[in-house]
């Protein structure tokens, strides 16, 4: 049985990051993650500067597919439009941004264990995390993995019917008479097509 002082489940943005905090101020962190990485996650894949500026470290210009400079949004039948002249966001493609997160925690000192956590049990002293390749001990864990996977019934209320959506990712080729070329640099967003969600 192995011991940790902090062991994390999934390897997401919010797993790794907090992977890569603990880990620089001295502890020793384990990150169980089921998938190995890359591995594709449907997301608009768009990090506002501010989001951005919560990093310690800079983007690589090979994780960032486009710059965004304002956006286009539409509701019903009105649109309005802004673009600024200094970047607002980058837009990224998550499979890369997930796996170049996860190898700065690595770098960090973290460790990544590429095991699905299959229960957590804990009591005043230690959380005992059970996985399909045995059992490891921390003194505390924090739960990173998807809203509606088994453990995060541990911290959160399951999602009712209608909070649950659905998502929908394509990836479509540019044609050479691009329609939307007029939004080089820009997102384009339409609200109202669903109850809380949008495209």
């Amino acid at each position: 049985m192995r011991h940790y002082d902090f062991a994390i489940v999934g390897g997401g943005p919010a797993g790794s990051s907090a992977a890569r905090y603990l880990a620089k101020t001295g502890g020793s962190v384990v990150v169980f993650e089921r998938e190995k990485m890359p591995r594709r996650k449907l997301c608009g894949g768009a990090l506002s500067k501010q989001a951005i500026s919560y990093l310690d470290f800079s983007l690589p210009s090979s994780i960032i597919n486009q710059q965004v400079f304002g956006a286009k949004v539409h509701f019903r039948n009105n649109a309005i439009s802004e673009k600024l002249n200094e970047p607002i966001a980058v837009l990224v493609t998550r499979a890369k941004f997930d796996q170049f997160l996860l190898l700065k925690a690595l770098e960090s000192g973290s460790q990544v264990l590429w095991q699905e956590v299959r229960s957590i049990k804990y009591d005043n002293r230690k959380v005992e995390i059970s996985t399909s390749a045995g059992t490891f001990t921390a003194d505390c864990a924090l739960i990173c993995e998807g809203a509606n996977r088994k453990l995060s019934r541990i911290v959160r209320e399951k999602d009712t019917p209608q909070q649950q959506g659905f998502c929908i990712e394509a990836e479509v080729k540019i044609k050479k008479d691009d329609s939307y070329s007029n939004l080089k640099g820009m997102i384009d967003l339409y609200f109202g097509l669903a109850g809380q969600g949008y495209g």
